[in-house]
C-alpha cells in the first residue's frame, strides 16, 4: 500500500533539544549516506546518539493506551445512547438520540483508526531506522 501524501511523524516529546537535529526523517527509507552522516554527527556526542537510538527504540514498540482509551469512550457512548433510546418514549427524541449516537460513534471510530494507523506507521518506520543506525 502506498500513499501519495507525505506523512510527518515528528519526534518523541521527550527527545532532548540537542538531539532533535539528529532525529531521522522517518517518512523515507534510510540510506548508507544517512547512516554515515549520523555516525559522524554523533561521534563526539554519544549522549545525542543514545537519545536518538532510545527514541527510536521507544517508538518501535506500539503504545496501545490511547487507542484503548478512545475505544472505551466509543463503547461508553454506545451504551449510554442505547440506554437513552430505551428510556425515552417519544419517537422524535429517540430519533435525535440515535442521530447523536451515530455521529459520536463515527467520530470515535475515525479517531481510533487515525491513532492506530499513525502508531503502526511510527512503529514500522522507527524499527527500520533503528536497525539501520545500530
Amino acid at each position: 500500500m502506498s500513499r501519495s501524501t507525505r506523512e510527518d511523524l515528528g519526534h518523541p516529546d521527550e527527545l532532548p533539544e540537542y538531539a532533535i537535529p539528529l532525529w531521522p526523517d522517518l517518512s523515507r527509507w534510510p540510506t548508507a549516506h544517512d547512516v554515515t552522516t549520523f555516525r559522524r554527527g554523533t561521534h563526539r556526542n554519544p549522549d545525542a546518539r543514545l537519545a536518538v537510538l532510545n527514541g527510536l527504540r521507544s517508538w518501535s514498540e506500539i503504545n496501545l493506551g490511547p487507542i484503548w482509551a478512545w475505544t472505551s469512550a466509543f463503547l461508553a457512548v454506545m451504551i449510554a445512547g442505547i440506554g437513552g433510546m430505551i428510556a425515552i418514549q417519544a419517537p422524535t427524541a429517540q430519533l435525535v438520540v440515535w442521530a447523536v449516537i451515530v455521529l459520536l460513534a463515527a467520530f470515535f471510530l475515525m479517531k481510533v483508526l487515525a491513532l492506530s494507523t499513525t502508531a503502526d506507521s511510527r512503529r514500522r518506520r522507527a524499527h527500520v531506522w533503528l536497525r539501520a543506525l545500530e
